[in-house]
């Protein structure tokens, strides 16, 4: 009936129960611009006029850990063990952190 735009598509992490399958990885289509103790800016490689992307503290630290190449439940259990957190605490924080990043196309999975 109804076509789906370009624009209803939301991409979304994977599931919970399948995490070891999957790598993010950065898509390299947003640079730095400005850093600061506090985070840093990014803007797109394509087109610097579009709407640019804040990352605190933990955006780039998971941006940084992506160089490693992880699989998802690697990046939990490491940001668990980090913080200090339970695995299912990190999942919960990281999960929609991710999407968040997967959605602005910072990063995508393989």
């Amino acid at each position: 009936m109804f076509k789906k735009r370009k624009s209803d598509f939301k991409p979304t992490p994977p599931a919970k129960e399948d995490l070891s399958k999957y790598t993010p990885e950065w898509t390299g289509k947003w640079r730095e611009v400005s850093r600061s103790t506090l985070g840093a800016r990014f803007e797109r490689v394509d087109n610097p006029q579009a709407r640019r992307v804040d990352l605190d503290i933990i955006g780039l630290d998971l941006l940084s850990r992506l160089e490693a190449k992880p699989s998802m439940e690697r990046l939990i259990e490491e940001f668990a063990d980090e913080h200090r957190l339970s695995y299912l605490e990190s999942r919960a924080l990281l999960m929609p952190y991710m999407r968040t990043l997967l959605q602005r196309e910072l990063i995508r999975f393989r």
